[in-house]
């Protein structure tokens, strides 16, 4: 089993860390800190195989995100996303969906179909992307993470006590 903490850096904060709900700080130096993140989000990625990660998941209070652009499409480039705000948002749908922060959970979760986000680069170029799909589900899983909200938001108040429950339990067996 997958030990839910870690002595390596840039651990991936869980569930009932307090830096997961703090808002965060739009970004302002486009320097040598915020490509630092920006290498450590990846890194991080890259370890635990994720379609995307947030600066709030590895303790950042800093609005970036990145995604494995190779799990979204063939021959996908590494992205990332600074100050993202979501313009549009189109449909619903249903499916199972899981959080570096909640290891080794699934959940179904209500996302739009859709989703039109803007955000900065990491040299302050200012672009749009649409998505569909898994990519629009990404767009709204990360960017949920940079408002404080978690996946367990997102469910009906009987499965989020469920989940939490169990996470809780998981925590206390392996302390």
């Amino acid at each position: 089993m997958r030990r839910l903490w870690s002595t390596r850096t840039d651990t991936v904060r869980l569930f009932d860390d307090a830096v997961l709900r703090a808002p965060v700080r739009d970004v302002t130096d486009f320097g040598a800190s915020l490509r630092a993140l920006i290498d450590r989000l990846l890194r991080v990625q890259r370890r635990e195989r994720a379609v995307g990660v947030a600066a709030t998941q590895i303790g950042e209070s800093w609005n970036v995100f990145v995604l494995n652009g190779a799990e979204l499409r063939r021959g996908g480039k590494q992205e990332v996303y600074v100050n993202p705000r979501i313009l549009r948002e189109e449909g619903q749908d249903t499916d199972e969906e899981g959080c570096l922060s909640f290891p080794g959970l699934f959940i179904p979760v209500v996302r739009p179909q859709r989703v039109e986000i803007e955000a900065l680069d990491a040299d302050g170029r200012r672009f749009t992307r649409e998505g569909a799909g898994l990519r629009a589900r990404a767009f709204s899983h990360e960017t949920d993470h940079l408002l404080g909200r978690l996946i367990v938001d997102r469910v009906d108040p009987e499965l989020r006590e469920s989940v939490l429950a169990r996470m809780r339990a998981l925590r206390r067996k392996q302390v």
